[in-house]
């Protein structure tokens, strides 16, 4: 009996050990590019609207709003 107990305690421990140490696992990070940033046609608007459907959670024209591209960051 004192074998079987043992190794339930083990058991959970070890469930409990990878359940903390698994938590950011499928965190994304860093950004994605997807689009060129073109003024009047392609801009924040359209950037941060695609970069949502994409299931982001922001996006901006990099390096800046008139040359570069949309690219999308997770928090």
């Amino acid at each position: 009996m004192d074998l079987k107990k043992s190794a339930i305690i083990f058991f959970l421990v070890s469930i409990l050990a990878i359940s903390f140490s698994n938590h950011n696992v499928l965190a994304a990070s860093g950004k994605k590019c997807i689009a060129q940033c073109v003024p009047g046609v392609y801009e924040y608007f359209e950037c941060i609207h695609d970069c949502i459907t994409e299931r982001y959670d922001d996006g901006r024209c990099y390096p800046g709003p008139n040359t570069g591209k949309c690219c999308c960051t997770s928090k």
